[in-house]
């Protein structure tokens, strides 16, 4: 009897780990089954940059020991159900408990004052301009959750708001810098054989400036290598960034339990961008003017930071831009028409749940932006992530066409082949600053992007 029950238990043992893990990873990847997302992906322990000997053979070997770790951990019976029932329970008894006492009031989008837009941020040949005083111990912070890509998350008071912190090494950084660094630069000297003009923007965490490390004890500030990031670039890249350089500033220009841009942030990044464009190409023309801004009645909104970290005990307006644009159209990834969905959110038309995606559900991943009447004579390529979703129409009404590039799901092209099938006449990088320079997702895969 005892024979029996271990050879079936190295039998079943067998099974699991030399069939039911690889196949169940197989599928998942291929598409044929969709497993839950546990936040608990391992990324490679090391990047080597592209010039480094054998950076290929050896980048791959670091993937490889990643994925064999995430197969024997993600890919276990019963693993994805055990881990989403906690949470979905978790959820569900901090929704109930919210509707009986209710959480702190959210602050309104009427006390949040716009900032002038035409104030400068970060521009290319320049540091960040230095940070306003303030009194970083009236701050205080507690952990509340952590992710399975090196990032923790904390609560702060005053202000009511949410922030990531990276946890790898400033070394660790630096080397995921220069593997970022060196694939932009090989795909802006392609755009510039090809005759196209290539420019960054990189949207700001609080972490990537000084104060950080004030507010957040043991942590350290990212900005020394946002700056070692910046210097490695070519120098016929014209870079910006989104000057976050107070936490007031931070808490105006980017959402308090979310990781993106507030409509404020998008329309300073916006004139940002422009103005960086027009040193090089003036005759696109001024930005648009933004008359306001509009909290959307009836959504308690508590962003990704919130549903990483399972924290209800914040949550905020979702605020949209009002602004008017020329006559356009945006087409998602099958080629659709597709446009922001006011008219849904302000009848009130909109998911209820706790910790629902409003800002991507709301503004749409645009793949194609057309200005039919204007007459530019010049076509945007954006290699972005989501905080494209709601500042691209905005950035494409100086173009005549534009299009976009994610590197997490656009199919791999042939760089020089799609620019000049597309008749590109610029290219733009504008991504989340540790998505851009750290790949902390590790989904900001620019190989997809071959070039001669």
């Amino acid at each position: 009897m005892r024979n029996k029950i271990f050879i079936v238990s190295v039998c079943s043992l067998f099974v699991v780990l030399c069939v039911y893990c690889p196949l169940s990873w197989i599928f998942d990847e291929i598409g044929i089954v969709a497993l839950p997302e546990t936040a608990n992906k391992k990324l490679p322990e090391r990047e080597y940059a592209d010039d480094f000997l054998l950076s290929a053979f050896l980048n791959g070997i670091e993937k490889g020991k990643a994925e064999i770790e995430n197969v024997y951990t993600n890919y276990l019976p019963f693993y994805t159900g055990i881990v989403g029932f906690m949470k979905d329970a978790e959820r569900s008894s901090q929704k109930l408990l919210l509707d009986i006492i209710g959480p702190p009031a959210p602050m309104s989008a009427t006390q949040i004052q716009l900032s002038d837009p035409e104030e400068p941020s970060g521009q290319e040949g320049q540091l960040m301009p230095e940070e306003e005083f303030f009194d970083a111990s009236i701050y205080r912070s507690a952990k509340i959750g952590e992710d399975g890509n090196n990032h923790h998350y904390y609560a702060f008071a005053p202000g009511d708001f949410i922030e990531g912190v990276i946890t790898l090494s400033e070394e660790a950084l630096k080397r995921r810098a220069a593997v970022s660094a060196g694939a932009i630069n090989r795909i802006a000297e392609a755009a510039k054989k090809s005759g196209a003009d290539t420019y960054l923007y990189n949207v700001s965490r609080m972490q990537d400036n000084d104060y950080f490390e004030k507010i957040v004890k043991n942590s350290y500030s990212t900005r020394p290598v946002r700056d070692y990031f910046n210097s490695l670039l070519d120098s016929g890249i014209s870079v910006g960034w989104l000057d976050i350089g107070s936490v007031e500033k931070a808490l105006e220009k980017i959402y308090r339990t979310d990781h993106h841009w507030s409509p404020l942030g998008t329309y300073s990044g916006y004139c940002d961008i422009i103005a960086m464009m027009r040193k090089k190409i003036p005759d696109i023309g001024e930005p648009y003017p933004m008359k306001g801004m509009i909290a959307i009645e009836g959504v308690k909104w508590r962003g990704y930071y919130s549903a990483l970290s399972v924290y209800s005990a914040i949550y905020e307006d979702f605020t949209v831009m009002d602004i008017e644009l020329p006559e356009h159209m945006m087409l998602d990834a099958g080629g659709n028409p597709f446009e922001f969905r006011y008219e849904e959110y302000t009848n009130g038309i909109f998911p209820t749940d706790a910790y629902f995606g409003h800002y991507n559900h709301y503004h749409g991943q645009p793949h194609q932006i057309s200005y039919p009447n204007n007459q530019t004579g010049r076509r945007l390529l954006f290699i972005s992530d989501s905080m494209t979703y709601s500042v691209a129409r905005l950035i494409a009404s100086h173009f005549d066409e534009s299009y976009m590039l994610y590197p997490w799901d656009s199919p791999p092209v042939q760089f020089e082949q799609y620019l000049e099938t597309h008749k590109i006449t610029d290219v733009l990088f504008l991504m989340f600053s540790d998505r851009l320079m750290f790949n902390m997702y590790g989904d900001c895969d620019f190989s997809r992007y071959k070039t001669q």
